[in-house]
This record gives structure tokens, C-alpha cells and sequence, in this order.
């Protein structure tokens, strides 16, 4: 009770000094339960890697991490016109949720970028633009990187890419970067289902962390990769070797090298659609849910 009158008084100061109009103290009050929450997964995933976390626990860090990846609760973080559509994230999400940080801060030192045509990499070499980049897809026109090897290759492997040149891109740590990279904001940065695709328009919210990304000053937006489980990759919004002290050729892949890589991990198996596949940790969080409810009825 105590804690919760402490919150109580810290949360009416803060409505005070970020300005909170009446319209915004519904999301005002999503943000920090989320917040709160997000605090609380942290905790039990410490006492998960110190090997001390109890059964009850264990269902709860479960509970608790599925409900902040549902779409409902992400969608408690964005800025909605009349008709429901996503407009972006929340003035108070932006301010009070996401951070930005500096890439020594966050370990991030690498950014790989592995072409995957012939030519390319001689382009990039001249100079670094966005224009490089897709025009669409969660960096939404930026410039992609991977932390490691692996995980770079796994990127392109799921879009049954073949590797031609890695690029090996040395981060400044002085750096400015938007961190999405916690586990229970994976949703925010996923692709969506195909219901909210048609409703908001978009794929995903790559234009909208792009945004949100400038918006605070930040060169860089760090995101969880969706093909290599705990690999970060990193896009640049900024134009030429901002945010890098150095470019170099690290690996040229052969023509047997790049036959192989057709078989590898991240290529898509047997039946399994693109959509199935960006999907596959809807699927975990669901599992997750049933497997929770299993274990309430068991014990009620």
C-alpha cells in the first residue's frame, strides 16, 4: 500500500511537469503501468539467470511477458485518428517510454551489411545513403546492419537472398540510438497480422520508429532481429559514415559459398509462408497463454 501511494504522488507531480492535458491521462496512466511492468519482468528475469526464480514465478514471468507483447497492450503506446488508424507513437510514449541511448551504452559496436547483389557493395563503398536501403519493411528506408555474422545471414536467408560482399561497419560508441530492443516490445517492431495490416495501412511500424527515431535526435534505431534469436541489428536514418569511424570489406563470398547459403537456417522450410514465419512469435505468446491456463485450472 505503501508503494502504491508512493507511485500514486510521483505519477501526480509528473502529469504536472510534462504537462498532461485531461486527454492524455489515459495513455499517461498506460505508459507508466507499462513501465511498471516492464520493471517487473526485469526482476524475475534476474532471478531466472541467478537460477532462484520458484514455480509461481515462473508462471508469472510468463504471464507477465505475454500480456506486454499482445497488440492491445502496444496499442495502449500509440496515437490514433478518429477512425482508429495509427498515426503514430504517442507524444507520451516517445518521452516517456523509449530511450535513447549512446551504442557504448548498449554494446553496440558492429554494424554488418551483407550485400546481395553483384556491384553493390562498390556503391555503398563510394558513400553511404539511405537510398541504398528497401523502401519499405521495418528499417523503412534506412541502413541496415547486423551485430554479428549469423544474424546477417539469417536476415537475407529469409528472404532467400544470397550473400555476395560483408560489409563490416566499427559504430561510434559516442553514437545517439533509439533503443526497441527489450523482448516484451518485440510486437512493436514486428510485422503485423494481416487484420491490423489493412486497418492501419502498414505492414509494420518501420515508418513510425523511423519518426520517432529522428524525432530524438538519434542516428541509429536498435530492433530485435526477427530470424536470429538475441541478435540486434541496427538501422542509420543519417546520410553518408555519420555514426561509423570505419568501413571495410571483412568477407567476399564465393559462388559455392553463396549456392550454400541457399540451404541455410534462414531460408523458409518446406511450406512455411513469410507470414507464418514473421508470425512465429504470435504463435510462442499463444502457446505461452494456453500453457498458463493449463496450469491455473490444474491447480484451482
Amino acid at each position: 500500500m505503501r508503494a502504491r501511494s508512493t507511485n500514486l504522488m510521483e505519477d501526480i507531480k509528473e502529469v504536472g511537469q510534462r504537462g498532461v492535458g485531461p486527454s492524455e491521462l489515459k495513455t499517461f496512466s498506460a505508459v507508466k503501468d507499462r513501465q511498471r511492468q516492464k520493471q517487473g519482468v526485469e526482476a524475475l528475469e534476474h532471478k531466472l539467470a541467478q537460477g532462484s526464480l520458484s514455480h509461481d514465478e515462473k508462471l508469472q514471468l510468463s504471464a507477465a511477458s505475454s500480456k506486454l507483447r499482445m497488440r492491445s497492450e502496444v496499442g495502449k503506446l500509440m496515437s490514433k485518428d478518429e477512425a482508429g488508424k495509427e498515426e503514430g507513437f504517442h507524444r507520451l510514449t516517445s518521452a516517456m517510454y523509449f530511450q535513447t541511448k549512446s551504442a557504448g551504452e548498449m554494446g553496440l559496436t558492429t554494424a554488418i551489411h551483407t550485400t546481395t547483389r553483384e556491384g553493390a557493395a562498390e556503391g555503398i563503398q563510394k558513400e553511404i545513403l539511405t537510398q541504398f536501403s528497401q523502401e519499405s519493411g521495418r528499417g523503412a528506408k534506412g541502413f541496415y546492419g547486423a551485430g554479428d555474422r549469423d544474424t546477417s545471414l539469417k536476415e537475407i536467408g529469409h528472404h532467400a537472398m544470397q550473400p555476395h560482399v560483408e560489409l563490416t561497419h566499427t559504430i561510434d560508441p559516442k553514437a545517439k540510438v533509439r533503443d526497441y530492443t527489450h523482448p516484451v516490445d518485440r510486437t512493436i517492431v514486428a510485422d503485423r497480422s494481416a487484420d491490423d495490416a489493412a486497418r492501419d495501412g502498414r505492414k509494420n511500424r518501420g515508418d513510425l520508429i523511423k519518426k520517432d527515431t529522428l524525432e530524438a535526435g538519434a542516428e541509429f534505431a536498435a530492433m530485435p532481429s526477427m530470424r536470429s534469436r538475441g541478435g540486434v541489428n541496427t538501422v542509420k536514418y543519417t546520410d553518408g559514415m555519420s555514426g561509423y569511424t570505419d568501413q571495410k570489406v571483412t568477407k567476399t563470398y564465393t559462388a559455392s559459398e553463396r549456392a550454400q547459403s541457399g540451404r541455410g537456417p534462414g531460408v523458409l522450410k518446406g511450406n512455411e509462408t513469410a507470414a507464418s514465419h514473421h508470425d512465429a512469435h504470435q504463435q510462442q505468446q499463444r502457446a505461452a497463454r494456453h500453457a498458463l491456463m493449463a496450469e491455473i485450472k490444474n491447480r484451482a
